[in-house]
């Protein structure tokens, strides 16, 4: 656990009860350390302390008496793991809590990293904890933004791979990327609420400076999840064209055996009454059977090339 107390201008300690009825303080801690900050006079909804400490999938946000609590997930590379992504923030006039997973995964650590060196630009600000509302709902529209461009790019390389060679594994890569796709849109989707509940400010917690720094958010989020949704089509897309250029790629083999069946076949079909071991073949004993037999195989064969050739088989 560790804060800073802006209107004292210091560092916090583990206790808060030192803090002051005038105390300005940011905290960045865990779940495990919510029923110490609730011994310590900050009195939350039984249900946003519940939400905060569950490890579900649902992002959520509440204007209680004094205060707004939001609970939110990153987007993360592994879409199995969104559950170690999520943090929860209560926001009031007085703090700023932000309270992260006990095992936080490496998205979060990076967070609190940035949040700590944040902690010294918003010394000099007029709404240090607005300031600091701002930045991590920010870093979190910066990071989901990273994370579609580089899904994007996966599913460039794998559109690209496709025009050379249609392969097993492609589908299994696009059926990834169309998981990892309706994921984020599901997720910007509940994010891109939020902010416009942020923006109603129930409790009147912005000023209008800040809210103008606030509706930039909500655009931007907006502006992510219809591209999470265009990705989530592409996705749609790349699997279709995965199965006609595979159906495609089955009907050229098939093809292929076709043409060595046609040119093999009547040679076949000559060799085999040749090759019977009747008593009255007059072939058998003629001085150039065996030229003629090899001629009518040659000649048939030369007929069915020209016949395929008029046909543009190949």
């Amino acid at each position: 656990m560790r804060g800073y107390d802006f209107a004292g201008n210091k560092e916090l300690e583990a206790d808060l009860s030192a803090l002051s009825e005038n105390s300005s303080f940011t905290l960045v801690c865990n779940t495990k350390n919510l029923p110490q900050l609730q011994e310590c006079g900050l009195a939350w909804d039984k249900a946003a302390v519940r939400i905060s400490t569950n490890l579900d999938d649902n992002m959520y946000y509440a204007s209680y008496r004094g205060y707004d609590f939001l609970s939110l997930f990153f987007l993360n590379i592994n879409c199995d793991n969104t559950c170690q992504a999520k943090l929860s923030i209560f926001f009031s006039q007085k703090y700023l809590i932000v309270v992260l997973p006990e095992q936080p995964d490496s998205t979060i650590k990076m967070l609190t990293e940035d949040i700590f060196v944040a902690f010294e630009t918003a010394k000099d600000k007029a709404h240090p904890l607005t300031y600091l509302y701002h930045y991590i709902l920010e870093w979190m529209v910066t990071n989901s933004s990273n994370i579609l461009e580089a899904l994007e790019d996966e599913m460039e390389d794998i559109s690209e791979a496709m025009e050379v060679m249609v392969d097993k594994k492609q589908n299994t890569g696009i059926s990834e990327l169309r998981k990892k796709a309706y994921t984020y849109k599901k997720l910007l989707r509940a994010f891109s609420d939020i902010s416009e509940q942020i923006l109603i400010d129930e409790n009147n917690l912005l000023d209008k400076e800040s809210l103008r720094y606030f509706r930039i958010i909500n655009t931007r989020l907006h502006k992510l999840h219809e591209l999470a949704d265009s990705l989530f089509a592409f996705s749609q897309e790349l699997l279709h064209d995965y199965e006609s250029k595979l159906s495609f790629q089955m009907n050229e083999n098939v093809k292929k055996l076709t043409l060595l069946t046609i040119f093999f076949g009547p040679p076949t079909i000559i060799s085999g009454i040749y090759g019977m071991n009747f008593a009255n073949m007059p072939e058998h004993n003629w001085l150039y059977g065996y030229p003629f037999a090899l001629g009518i195989m040659l000649l048939v064969s030369i007929v069915i090339y020209i016949i395929l050739r008029i046909n543009k088989w190949f």
